[in-house]
């Protein structure tokens, strides 16, 4: 499935004053970028193939020597600006599908090295703090369209502006602390020109050179080095150490006293170092994201489990209460019961009390007169 698409620039922070903005389009191969640069001050568009070989676990002598490029005929590195932010083996996008499909990386780079996309460039007008576009990403709504929004987005559609229209989104220069900005470091760029430079003295004038330093001792340093940072880390897939240059191994008999082949080699292996030290980083990123993933699906079922626990407490006391409350009616109504029945009792015996009542006042009061009337002779 083809990659897609995401707009950068490419920017130096680094320098005193501010430079040109470079844009471009990426696509992400191994979590390696690739760019396509679009800017249209060089008439046409450049892929850095050098990011593609560092993705397919190339050196860069490695892969210049298995295509024979050349610098200036076949590439360029900076394009001859100082200053330039990402310098690479920058070759046109016919020449880029060629090795990308020798690779066996041209359905993955599909969308990047696609014919649809030479007519698209951007221009940098930094009087303006503006970019200039000729083209537009449909998925992005118009309403919310600048140049955060690109950076941010991933697209698979470019769409190019009718009747030579233009858009235009605004731009500061980003800082070095700015996730934006795309640049290599000096490591970097040290590194790939002295390899650049070391590949092109060799293949220029490839003839014996008594060296300063036996050849087999830079191989037993170098390899001993690499082989160490191999050992350090069995968790991912190592590079490999085998060494080829216009397809013939270099080897301690190779290097041994020949100046010229010992700085080819000496920056080659550079290389495949820091190749490795990234593949560590990459694999100890996806651990602490793995292990942090982990947790947090530890912490969502603890939360889970204590909801569970306090929702069946919550019911438990909510029948509980439910009881409770079911004792306290039953009770009531048991007293109301027994107060009603007493009431009527009250009211059912309540005749036969006043008849008593009167016979026995009748009784006394008809003492009471035949005493008066009689006197002592009434009993």
């Amino acid at each position: 499935m083809p990659l897609p698409l995401q707009f950068q620039i490419l920017y130096n922070s680094e320098t005193s004053v501010p430079g040109r903005m470079y844009p471009a389009f990426k696509a992400e191969l191994y979590r390696i970028p690739i760019y396509r640069l679009i800017h249209h001050e060089f008439n046409r568009h450049y892929i850095s193939v050098g990011q593609l070989f560092r993705a397919c676990n190339f050196t860069l002598i490695e892969g210049l020597s298995s295509f024979g490029l050349r610098l200036s005929i076949d590439f360029q590195v900076d394009f001859l600006v100082s200053d330039f932010p990402f310098c690479d083996i920058w070759l046109t996008v016919e020449h880029a599908r060629e090795i990308a499909c020798h690779l066996s990386m041209d359905k993955e780079l599909e969308l990047l090295l696609s014919d649809s996309l030479s007519t698209l460039f951007t221009a940098d007008n930094m009087n303006r703090h503006e970019l200039m576009h000729n083209w537009i990403v449909p998925s992005i709504p118009s309403l919310h369209y600048s140049t955060s929004a690109l950076l941010e987005t991933e697209f698979e559609e470019v769409k190019l502006l009718i009747a030579n229209q233009k858009i235009r989104t605004q731009v500061e220069p980003p800082t070095a602390e700015d996730s934006v900005m795309v640049m290599k470091s000096r490591s970097e760029t040290s590194l790939l020109r002295w390899q650049v430079e070391a590949y092109e003295k060799f293949f220029c004038n490839n003839k014996n050179s008594i060296g300063m330093i036996r050849g087999n001792v830079i191989w037993d340093a170098l390899q001993g080095a690499f082989f160490d940072l191999q050992a350090s880390n069995d968790q991912i897939t190592l590079s490999d150490s085998t060494v080829h240059v216009n397809h013939t191994e270099l080897n301690k008999d190779t290097i041994e006293d020949n100046l010229m082949v010992q700085q080819l080699y000496i920056p080659m292996m550079l290389d495949k170092i820091m190749n490795e030290l990234r593949l560590r980083k990459e694999w100890k990123q996806e651990r602490e994201e793995r292990d942090e993933e982990q947790y947090c699906h530890t912490i969502e079922d603890s939360v889970s489990a204590n909801t569970n626990e306090e929702e069946i407490l919550n019911q438990d006391t909510l029948y509980d209460r439910m009881d409770l409350i079911e004792t306290e009616l039953y009770q009531i109504k048991r007293e109301m019961k027994r107060n009603f029945e007493q009431n009527q009792l009250k009211l059912a015996i309540s005749p036969k009390k006043r008849t008593k009542y009167y016979w026995t006042l009748g009784f006394i009061l008809c003492f009471i007169f035949g005493k008066l009337i009689f006197g002592h002779s009434f009993f």
